[in-house]
């Protein structure tokens, strides 16, 4: 008998018990499949505090005062670019537009503030925190995030079906 598409989806949904087989799959061929264990983090990402700019990582109490008519050189900074661990000494960074070379050093006309142009460790994620729940269908933007927070394998659920056709067409 021939039924509606609804209706058809209706049974099966309420006909079958929910499938109870898992499959541990790499990464790249877990796109279109149904995660069967929530995802977590491996690592905290960032895992310590970054640049968020180029230019230089200071101790913004150093900074404090400097404007176009009092301008600052600074004795104490490292150069950074983008993506750079900031040492733990430094709690800001100045962009390089921002700065003047002045021999060895550098000198700013603008206080920061702390915490300026850091990305901090965790911003991103932070370890064993949900990444996707169970039931998520994976899509292909998925896939950069579970490789960025250390992710290899996911399990999935695994569902084998068949289909016979009847009737003479």
């Amino acid at each position: 008998t021939l039924c509606s598409f609804e209706h058809a989806l209706h049974l099966l949904t309420t006909s079958f018990s929910a499938p109870t087989h898992t499959a541990q799959v790499p990464l790249i061929a877990s796109i279109g499949r149904v995660v069967a264990k929530p995802v977590y983090a491996k690592y905290t990402v960032p895992e310590v505090n970054i640049s968020a700019m180029d230019g230089i990582a200071v101790r913004s109490r150093d900074t404090v005062g400097a404007s176009d008519t009092t301008p600052i050189t600074l004795n104490y900074f490292t150069r950074v670019n983008t993506g750079n661990i900031v040492p733990p000494e430094f709690d800001a960074v100045i962009m390089i537009e921002d700065t003047w070379e002045s021999g060895e050093k550098f000198q700013i006309r603008k206080s920061t503030a702390p915490s300026q142009h850091i990305r901090h460790a965790g911003e991103d994620i932070r370890e064993n925190r949900l990444v996707l729940p169970r039931g998520h269908l994976i899509r292909a933007f998925d896939i950069g995030a579970l490789a960025t927070y250390g992710i290899t394998h996911v399990e999935v659920k695994a569902v084998q079906i068949g289909i016979i056709p009847t009737g003479s067409e």
